[in-house]
């Protein structure tokens, strides 16, 4: 797929931030998460943003990289078809490598898929990589392919309802009264003593 077909599009080079070894922001403009959301049959994609790291590698042409990302979706329900607002958060880890090199390398077996990495993404012959499409790709894989309304709302209930059960809890107890009155029941025992003993 070229870059123009693309919902999301982000070419990098490589090698060259990574020698730069600042992290990577990028943001999906409303059009573009207005595009991913029809892709992936959302009702809509209001926030799509990430960033990613360049870690540590001991070889010059083999780029481990982190890439934390966060969406607001909107899904449907698919059992009541009802719309409902989700949070996805993740973090990944996948491996870039120049176009001369293959898995198979006697050189690079022990260095790719190491630590966290999982998969493998082999740059271009100007060693870019089309960054965008593959947090695409993985934003798809982090979406719940059956999203039901009413397991979102036992997962996580809203803040305000947790509020407004705290206050009901307060106020229950300020308004329930005390059956518990030592002295007076001390009093009371008292004066039974004294009447038993006239």
């Amino acid at each position: 797929m070229t870059p123009s077909s693309l919902e999301f599009s982000r070419l990098v080079n490589i090698p060259l931030r990574a020698a730069e070894g600042e992290p990577l922001h990028f943001t999906a403009t409303d059009k573009e998460c207005s595009k991913l959301a029809k892709r992936f049959g959302l009702e809509s994609l209001k926030k799509f943003e990430m960033t990613v790291f360049f870690l540590h590698s001991q070889h010059s042409k083999i780029y481990p990289l982190q890439a934390n990302f966060e969406a607001d979706v909107t899904y449907t329900c698919v059992k009541t078809l009802d719309p409902f607002e989700d949070h996805v958060k993740e973090t990944v880890y996948f491996t870039a490598q120049d176009t001369s090199l293959s898995e198979n390398d006697e050189d690079t077996e022990d260095l790719i898929l190491t630590g966290e990495e999982e998969t493998i993404e082999t740059l271009d012959s100007e060693g870019v990589l089309e960054i965008g499409e593959i947090m695409a790709q993985y934003l798809s894989l982090a979406l719940n392919p059956y999203p039901r309304a009413s397991e979102h709302k036992k997962k996580s209930p809203s803040t305000d309802n947790r509020k407004m059960e705290l206050f009901s809890e307060e106020d229950s107890t300020q308004k329930k009264t005390s059956t518990y009155f030592p002295f007076e029941n001390l009093a009371h025992l008292k004066n039974k003593k004294n009447a038993a003993t006239d």
